[in-house]
């Protein structure tokens, strides 16, 4: 993950194959942020990375409600790292999208719906 985003850097040295991605970025935050963006998820990836993957170190065992991870299979980061997230969650049910990246609600919306739609309806109102 960290060399990935490593590679970002620097921006003024993208090519057109991250055209489409730069030029989302400008649509949603504008052209000012784009640098300060990239270098700030390559410093939070660096941090990640030195925390060996523990964002919210200890805290995660703490979630005392119903849990639902959905993570893409064909996301970058290793599966392994939010299926130990998910195990260290108390009433955690983990979902692995199929044909699907980090950006699920575009990539397979339909199955991201229903996910949250089954999950939602298996909880027991309190």
């Amino acid at each position: 993950m960290v060399e990935t985003a490593r590679a970002w850097l620097p921006v003024s040295a993208w090519n057109k194959g991250r055209a489409a991605w730069r030029q989302e970025i400008i649509d949603w935050h504008g052209a000012e942020q784009l640098e300060p963006m990239i270098a700030g998820w390559v410093q939070a990836a660096q941090a990640i990375a030195a925390a060996d993957g523990d964002i919210c170190p200890g805290l995660a065992p703490q979630i005392r409600c119903p849990t639902l991870l959905i993570n893409g299979d064909g996301e970058q980061n290793l599966p392994e790292d939010v299926q130990r997230l998910a195990a260290t969650i108390p009433n955690c049910r983990l979902e692995f999208v199929a044909r699907s990246g980090h950006s699920i609600q575009n990539d397979q919306p339909e199955v991201l719906i229903r996910l949250i739609r089954q999950f939602l309806a298996g909880l027991s109102p309190s």
